[in-house]
């Protein structure tokens, strides 16, 4: 009995401690290169850096041309809204990386943005850079675990594989 509450109580540890760990997401940033030309990665989250299909507004560090950049999936279609995979919509000041957002009902409707000014496909890891003298590279490809998660997990799991094999010898 003693053996189980044990084995319960290391199971709950590694739940706990892994819970606040799952997921990590990389930053969505721009920042003014030693040229002095915008570097963008851009990550579908929120401010919070949760996963979301409406981005967060992200400060440019000097102005730009306002439009919209539609990203559409490998071998896609810009007549084909299922083909559309994201876009970039710019301001002066700010650009905001968005996957849906329309409330129409349809999965990744972006028509309520407004036409597109430029057109650029991603890669089959999801990957889209559009390089105009400023570079925005746009990760649209889903977040992975952290390595301390997964480093915790093996431990947890080898442990309980130890201390059961350590029980039947």
């Amino acid at each position: 009995m003693k053996q189980i509450v044990k084995m319960l109580a290391g199971v709950g540890l590694l739940v706990v401690g892994t819970m606040g760990a799952a997921i990590a997401a990389p930053a969505s940033s721009c920042v003014l290169d030693a040229l002095g030309n915008i570097q963008c990665d851009l990550y579908e989250e929120d401010a919070n850096g949760d996963v979301s299909e409406i981005g967060w507004v992200i400060s440019l560090p000097k102005s730009v041309t306002p439009g919209n950049v539609l990203i559409l999936e490998p071998g896609g279609n810009i007549q084909d809204r299922n083909t559309w995979s994201d876009m970039l919509l710019f301001t002066n000041q700010t650009v905001q990386l968005v996957s849906d957002g329309c409330g129409t009902g349809n999965v990744g409707d972006l028509s309520c943005f407004g036409a597109p000014n430029e057109v650029i496909f991603e890669d089959a890891q999801g990957l889209a850079v559009w390089d105009v003298g400023n570079v925005y590279r746009v990760h649209s490809d889903g977040d992975v675990p952290e390595p301390a998660t997964a480093l915790l997990l093996s431990l947890g799991l080898g442990g309980l594989g130890w201390a059961r094999r350590r029980k039947a010898a």
